[in-house]
């Protein structure tokens, strides 16, 4: 077992990979349960799994958010008696669907900045969370395209 494995398993609680068994104080390269090699590497690459939780909740969220826009934009259509007469679609409800993804579109730029950020110290945390953001911001913007074009038209050409 090499010293660095062995100081680093000295004073901190690390689960094994494989069987979750507490890997503390552990003298041999092996887990004494399931009798998997264990190298340093293992033992840092298991961290990121606390971030699991608010990984399922952003990508609800990145599910959720533009069905609830498309479902508001069907709502806002049937309920314009003249489809034809783009005025007719600026409304207050059709400002606040275009105010929505700007803001959006804000956090989760600031928030892809720092996840980014977080590649230089963890690198699994990137391929999780950067797919998401990613997601984020491609819905966010087709959304302010889609939102956008009426209202540049009605403020350009009246």
């Amino acid at each position: 077992m090499s010293d660095h494995l062995q100081s680093f398993l000295a004073d901190r609680d690390e689960p094994c990979p494989n069987c979750r068994y507490n890997l503390r104080g552990v003298t041999v390269a092996m887990c004494p349960q399931c009798k998997r090699k264990l190298s340093l590497q293992l033992c840092q690459r298991q961290q990121p799994r606390r971030h699991f939780g608010l990984m399922y909740t952003l990508l609800g969220v990145a599910l959720g958010y533009p069905l609830f826009n498309l479902i508001n934009w069907f709502i806002q259509a049937w309920r314009l008696d003249n489809l034809s007469n783009w005025r007719s679609w600026m409304t207050w409800s059709y400002a606040q669907a275009f105010v929505l993804p700007l803001f959006s579109l804000v956090v989760y730029s600031i928030g892809l900045v720092r996840v980014i950020s977080m590649h230089r110290r963890r690198r699994p945390l990137l391929n999780i969370y950067q797919n998401v953001m990613l997601v984020f911001l491609l819905v966010c913007t087709m959304q302010l395209l889609l939102y956008g074009i009426p209202w540049m038209r009605y403020w350009l050409f009246g």
